[in-house]
């Protein structure tokens, strides 16, 4: 995939010098600086697919759709919309910066968990085919 076709960020958006170790501690200002930096990012660059990885990072994105539940919620509904062949994902609109994307949460890829792992590899797969 070449890289004028996708864009990676991060959750955490604050500048390093304000990562010590209080800032790790508080999700409270991780939020923060998501709402201040990234619904910025997500409004410039105006993303027609937005992939979270982990717990945060879905958390914060399903929060600003208005989606009711866990996170988990979520990747159990794209389970059931791939394991059941469906053929969309529905948009979902972001509060806050005026912006329409398809939603995938997926666990974080950090190899902790080997059936997040797994589950990743094979959701790619088939969410790619999904995908327009």
């Amino acid at each position: 995939m070449s890289f004028h076709k996708f864009y990676w960020t991060h959750f955490i958006k604050c500048p390093g010098n304000l990562r010590n170790k209080a800032f790790k501690l508080s999700g409270l200002n991780q939020k923060i600086c998501a709402d201040t930096f990234l619904l910025k990012e997500i409004q410039v660059l105006r993303p027609k697919v937005i992939v979270c990885m982990g717990e945060h990072a879905s958390s914060w994105i399903l929060s600003k759709t208005g989606f009711q539940g866990k996170w988990t919620k979520m990747l159990w509904e794209e389970i059931e919309q791939v394991a059941g062949k469906k053929k969309q994902i529905p948009e979902k609109e972001i509060a806050g910066c005026d912006v329409k994307a398809k939603i995938i949460v997926l666990p974080h890829p950090s190899g902790i968990n080997p059936l997040a792992t797994l589950l990743n590899q094979k959701l790619r797969e088939l969410l790619t085919a999904l995908l327009p």
